[in-house]
């Protein structure tokens, strides 16, 4: 893990520099046997050995700076952000000579403020060092294009002008003192300038084009309230300001034209979004949802390859072929593929645990299921909406009351999650609750986004798994949830019954 750590690291803070050339940590040498064993139990990897050594080290000297910025690493190695961030901030309270603590802070930081914040100290710490300022371009440029897409031209300008005003602080106090700046700094501060060069150019784009940016800004407003025909003439205002934002807009109004029913135009969109970037697996992957959903499988899993051969080292390639297979109702390939993805490993193995339960608990493999999903909460414990899951593996159980617990812990009265409230529906009627249960049915109602077509969705995978009688119970639910679905899907609906007659599970009451 701590590998991977300080591959972050030096891509995002020192992309082309000479690392081994700038002393990056200029750590106070602490001759101490017992540190130097914690020490090379960290460059084992051994990180629990490391923790345990340094805690009792702390004890005897707590106001040593580098047993804190030391601990800190073995613990942010070990996942432990918390502890990490409590030692790593002691160290620099202590005045530790190690700054690549405040870049460990910078990285784990949740919002721009933060992250800018501790390279903003390190800066002001250490005056003459210029490391910090890549990772400070990386992050004001991040913003500022985040800005720009919500069509806040001014508000990004005004970072950009804030990031140079940093820089030129920084140039101001190294030209001020004469001592000589080494081969490796000179080659870094030329870099920075590349950077305020770069900033320039962004903020002289941000200016030509700040109309097509605020009629990016507004499609995207209206993507997200769900007004989708004016969002596609907005996105069409903001073609033509660079290849970058372009493939974005493609991206975004082919996403439109899928959800709206037109997969030739998304098809198109996605194809023109792939032909400015042919590597983006974000891309491919939805140009291959598309081609599943037109019924072209060759060139669905096609895709869905190229996505996976694209970055092997991630599970996501998987996890996002085995929901084609989902969608196909075959769920055995896509257990397979969800189990790769788990093998992998990554950092989003929980959402190949979450989706691996639902593929066991739509076969009636209902205790795997409960399994894996019980180890996507562990590993994304803030993420309420897997106790749904939970709610519904009880419900096929047969066990209501555990169910309503279940549906309970999606802090409904915040997520107002619709499927929640149906299962929760569905466990109070079964318990005999009619009232309460009607309740929830109504804000089901008043919920809907999508979930009753979404429900029809999963009765056809189960058709396609020949699993009748599980199409027709979601059916069913569909019908529940909106009741004007049923003449649409009468005739699906008879299909299903007359294959329920037909095949060896019985006749149909």
């Amino acid at each position: 893990m701590m590998k991977k750590v300080v591959t972050l690291l030096l891509i995002l803070c020192f992309s082309q520099m000479v690392y081994t050339e700038v002393s990056i940590s200029n750590v106070e040498v602490v001759k101490d046997a017992t540190y130097e064993e914690a020490l090379r139990y960290i460059e084992e990897e051994e990180y629990e050995k490391a923790v345990e050594i340094l805690k009792e080290a702390i004890v005897d000297d707590e106001d040593n700076a580098s047993y804190h910025s030391s601990i800190g690493w073995a613990y942010h190695s070990l996942e432990k952000t918390n502890k990490a961030k409590e030692h790593y901030e002691k160290a620099i309270e202590l005045d530790t000579e190690d700054y690549i603590v405040y870049f460990y802070l910078s990285i784990m930081s949740s919002n721009f403020e933060e992250r800018v914040g501790w390279l903003k100290r390190a800066a002001k710490r250490f005056p003459r060092q210029p490391v910090f300022f890549e990772s400070l371009f990386i992050y004001y440029e991040a913003e500022a294009i985040a800005e720009s897409y919500k069509g806040n031209t001014e508000v990004a300008i005004k970072l950009l002008q804030e990031y140079r005003s940093v820089v030129d602080h920084y140039f101001k106090t190294i030209e001020s003192q004469s001592e000589p700046l080494s081969d490796a700094v000179q080659v870094i501060n030329s870099g920075i300038r590349e950077r305020v060069d770069q900033s320039l150019g962004l903020e002289e784009m941000f200016k030509k084009d700040a109309e097509q940016y605020k009629a990016l800004g507004e499609a995207n407003r209206l993507r997200n309230t769900g007004e989708l025909q004016d969002a596609i003439k907005h996105y069409d205002s903001a073609l033509g300001i660079s290849d970058a934002v372009d493939h974005f807009v493609y991206n975004n109004r082919g996403k439109i034209y899928q959800q709206l029913g037109n997969l030739d135009q998304a098809l198109a969109d996605f194809n023109s979004a792939i032909e400015i970037s042919p590597k983006d697996s974000v891309f491919i992957r939805h140009r291959a949802q598309v081609y599943l959903a037109k019924g072209d499988e060759e060139k669905a899993f096609e895709g869905f390859q190229s996505v996976i051969d694209l970055d092997p080292e991630s599970g996501k390639g998987y996890v996002v072929r085995g929901w084609a297979y989902e969608t196909l109702g075959q769920f055995d390939k896509a257990i397979l593929d969800y189990s790769k993805a788990i093998e992998i490993n990554d950092k989003h193995v929980y959402n190949a645990y979450s989706n691996r339960s639902r593929a066991y608990r739509r076969i009636d493999r209902l205790e795997e299921s409960m399994v894996d999903i019980k180890k996507a909460i562990e590993l994304n414990p803030g993420a309420s909406v897997y106790f749904t899951d939970v709610g519904f593996i009880y419900l096929d159980q047969g066990k209501f009351e555990e169910a309503i617990e279940a549906f309970n812990k999606t802090n409904l009265d915040f997520h107002k999650f619709a499927n929640s409230y149906f299962g929760r529906y569905l466990a109070l009627k079964a318990k005999g609750h009619i009232e309460q249960a009607n309740d929830d049915l109504k804000k089901v109602r008043e919920l809907d986004i999508g979930l009753a077509e979404n429900t029809v969705i999963t009765a056809k995978q189960f058709e396609k798994a020949n699993r009748i009688r599980q199409a027709l119970q979601y059916m069913n639910y569909a019908f529940e949830i909106n009741p004007e679905l049923e003449v649409k899907y009468k005739d699906f609906v008879d299909v299903l019954k007359s294959k329920l007659v037909d095949s060896k599970e019985g006749r149909v009451e």
